[in-house]
């Protein structure tokens, strides 16, 4: 079954507002990044890719498990050797202050 609706998006202005959009869509143009990720175990040059989502929230501060979970994540894949992508859903402080934590990490444990 194919339906077309609204999905509700937010982009950034040149000021740094966000502002919410309207983006019409049918729903074999929709895929969350977990399914995409699925899709995607082996890069082109067979490297593999493993996608794991620690859940921070830009209203509470993370709990200690999910600090533990990045520590883990980082420390497990020798992250001075493996690349590791961050992001979040906007770009807007999260993905910063974790990638500044890794950083952080790789330093005290190398």
């Amino acid at each position: 079954m194919i339906w077309i609706s609204r999905l509700l998006l937010h982009t950034e202005t040149a000021d740094g507002s966000v502002i919410p959009i309207w983006e019409e869509v049918c729903s074999e143009d929709v895929a969350v990044l977990k399914d995409v990720m699925a899709s995607r175990q082996t890069a082109a040059d067979g490297v593999e890719l493993d996608h794991i989502r620690i859940p921070i929230t830009a209203e509470n501060p993370p709990d200690f498990s999910d600090l533990s979970e990045l520590i883990d994540v980082v420390v497990r894949n020798d992250s001075s050797n493996t690349p590791i992508v961050v992001n979040c859903q906007l770009g807007r402080g999260r993905s910063t202050l974790t990638s500044v934590r890794k950083i952080h990490i790789v330093h005290h444990s190398s």
